[in-house]
């Protein structure tokens, strides 16, 4: 099964192809960037720890800007 498309990947796919045919403004080309980081390794993580069972979680922290979709809900 595939796994849902995210933002990010069409950022991967067509982001130098628009940036490349639009004039975008340096804050567009920077929050493009950062979606591409947003929940990878490039921005560190951190762990979370169940309270009730102890399992350990590793997760990867999010971009912090606010046009990114990775954030809604947090």
């Amino acid at each position: 099964m595939n796994s849902p498309c995210e933002l990010a990947d069409v950022v991967r796919l067509f982001g130098n192809e628009l940036s490349e045919k639009e004039k975008l403004k340096p804050l567009q080309i920077k929050v493009m960037y950062k979606i591409l980081q947003c929940r990878t390794a490039v921005l560190g993580g951190h762990k979370e720890v169940c309270d009730c069972c102890g399992s350990v979680l590793y997760r990867y922290n999010s971009c912090g800007d606010r046009h990114c979709p990775q954030m809604s809900g947090c």
